[in-house]
This record gives structure tokens, sequence and C-alpha cells, in this order.
């Protein structure tokens, strides 16, 4: 199961949406699945959610996740929800200044656990209102520590506005900000719109492109 739910941890758009947006996903140039993704600023802060179908390597595996964040881009809350090859796991994370503490159904048993924060980290990504809600300046960079539910820990992430730039997605040319998010190391390129809704997504690997 890890092999593809590791691929769809990937996928899940950078930046949020006022409705409900279809998406192809492709990996060297061919489709393996469509995903979908919602996102609302809220007068607590933001929440988001993303379902994604995946077909690769002779497998498939469908993936719902959601996040609540609050007014300073802080996790409150994710969920996700996985499946493949008859197996599921679903987790809940919530968060406090010390932490994350997850409660997870495996197989139809439950499991809980306490994940602490790293020491000198505080929880916060105010790049989670770029664009839905500030403008952020061409060059603006914030490095935060963010929770990947995936794989059950904190990690760090730096996000950077390049600036705007003409790119195709989805067999459409438009103008769109350009964001490039570090991410263990590894760097992923984001396309968003006015929205601040991902427009597209490429990590060398896999692309991620708006079904328009």
């Amino acid at each position: 199961m890890n092999t593809l739910i590791a691929l769809v941890a990937l996928l899940s758009p950078q930046k949020p949406a006022a409705h409900l947006l279809n998406y192809i996903i492709s990996s060297q140039g061919m489709a393996i699945g469509t995903g979908t993704a919602d996102f609302e600023v809220t007068k607590t802060g933001a929440f988001q959610e993303i379902h994604l179908d995946i077909s690769a390597q002779g497998q498939t595996a469908h993936l719902d996740q959601t996040y609540t964040y609050d007014e300073k881009g802080a996790p409150t809350k994710q969920t996700m929800h996985a499946t493949q090859a008859g197996q599921g796991v679903t987790e809940t994370a919530t968060f406090s200044k010390k932490g994350a503490h997850i409660v997870g159904i495996v197989d139809g048993k439950k499991q809980s656990r306490d994940v602490a924060l790293p020491a000198g980290k505080k929880l916060g990504d105010p790049s989670v209102f770029w664009f839905s809600k500030t403008k952020p300046k061409k060059g603006a960079k914030v490095s935060v520590c963010s929770f990947d539910i995936q794989i059950g820990d904190f990690l760090d992430e730096t996000d950077t506005y390049v600036g705007d730039e003409s790119v195709t997605a989805g067999g459409k040319k438009v103008t769109a900000h350009h964001l490039t998010a570090v991410r263990q190391g590894h760097n992923v390129e984001i396309y968003v719109d006015d929205k601040g809704q991902m427009v597209k997504y490429d990590d060398g690997q896999t692309q991620i492109e708006r079904k328009w």
C-alpha cells in the first residue's frame, strides 16, 4: 500500500480555492488519475479538502484528506482516508502547542499516538492564505514547520513566491503565480491563480494540471 499512497501524498494542492475544481494527474507523460479540490476561507481560518483517484503500477488507490487551519495558518485538524487493494487507513490528527495527537483505524483496529512538535518550532503558515486573502510581494519567502499526516510527522518547509509567469495547464495557456516549495530538500514547482487555487504542479516526476 505504501508505494501508491506515497505517490498521492505529493499530490495535495498546495494552495486553496473557493470552489470545487477538477485536475488531471500524469507521470512521465501518461495520465494516471484525477482529483478534485475545495477550499474556503472561514471566520476562524480556512478549510481545505482534496479527493484523489490514482491508477499506477497495476494498482488503484483513492485518497480523501481535509485540512483545517486557524487565522495564522496553523493546523487545528487534519483527516485522511486512503484505500488500496482492499486495505483501508483512516487517521485524524488534532493539534496543540505541544504537537499532534493522532487517532487512526488500520484494518479495523484503533490506534493512537502523540507526536511532539520539534524543539524551537511553532505552527503557523501565512502562505496558506497567499492570493486567497493576502497578496505577497515577489520574492516573499516563509519557512515553516508543517505536519504530514501520511507519514505522521512534522517537516520543515520553505515556500517562495517566484513571480507571475505564463504557463500551459490542461491545454490552456494562462498567467499564474509561480511558487517554489522546498520539502525535505526536494523542490516542487506550483502555479496558482488569483484565488490561490492550484493551476499546475510539477515535482519532476508527477504533474497535476487543472481540467478547465
